[in-house]
């Protein structure tokens, strides 16, 4: 798509009179996921596996629309194919909103389908999902984020990020399987976080969710499937506007 292209489709989504209203009535804060450039991208990969350096130039398109149809700071400007979306916006004492972005700076997904880049529904035991080096939020942005919990006493911590981030069986009743595309194609990362989280005792540390589809509460803990692991963050995820869900069935596994 080309940046003509790319703005059409905001300057149509923009025309929704409902939309307008929630503007205009309220202030927001924006990240994104994926779909604000193309379906599962993962930094300069695309779901194709294109060439980088052609994908880059499309995403730098995407990144100008969405910059210039989006009430974002004017020190977000983007510079190429980058935008900085992450940042903390704090309520008093009462609560930090820790704002993030996996899909800028992230690793690809691990054990993608033949010929594909892109997510897939993986085995538990995909060697990629445990990389060392794997990460959803990128170094930086995950250095932020520590310095950026630490950084503040508010009583409660938001973390206001794109997708589902406790363990989810893709399966259930079969072999273990999950989607790669969210946190469970991360473990490594998503407890990294999540002992950091415990071991710096962040006041009250919410996880805010989405791509699911669908409404969840979970409890967070670093290592999912032990008993002794410590509940340490409470995640709410909440449903798309008009995308239809997954089968109530998986739902209810």
């Amino acid at each position: 798509m080309t940046l003509d292209q790319y703005r059409a489709r905001l300057a149509h989504y923009r025309m929704d009179p409902d939309l307008q209203a929630a503007h205009a009535a309220y202030p927001w804060l924006l990240t994104w996921d994926d779909h604000e450039v193309e379906n599962d991208y993962a930094a300069e990969h695309s779901e194709n596996d294109d060439e980088p350096a052609w994908f880059l130039a499309r995403r730098a398109a995407a990144y100008q629309a969405y910059f210039e149809h989006m009430p974002l700071r004017r020190a977000q400007t983007p510079h190429g194919p980058w935008l900085r979306l992450h940042l903390r916006q704090d309520w008093g004492r009462l609560a930090s909103v820790h704002l993030l972005d996996d899909r800028q700076y992230r690793t690809q997904q691990p054990c993608p389908r033949a010929g594909r880049a892109g997510s897939n529904q993986i085995q538990g035991d995909c060697p990629g999902r445990f990389h060392p080096q794997s990460t959803l939020l990128g170094t930086r942005q995950e250095a932020w984020l520590t310095a950026s919990l630490t950084g503040s006493d508010s009583n409660w911590h938001l973390l206001a990020q794109q997708t589902v981030m406790a363990e989810v069986d893709a399966a259930p009743g079969r072999a273990e399987s999950f989607f790669s595309d969210g946190w469970d194609g991360y473990p490594l990362a998503r407890r990294r976080l999540l002992e950091f989280i415990e071991r710096a005792k962040v006041n009250n540390p919410v996880v805010l969710g989405g791509d699911a589809h669908s409404f969840w509460v979970n409890d967070l803990r670093p290592i999912f499937g032990e008993p002794n692991s410590a509940v340490v963050a409470s995640e709410f995820v909440t449903t798309s506007v008009s995308s239809h869900g997954p089968p109530e069935e998986r739902l209810r596994a």
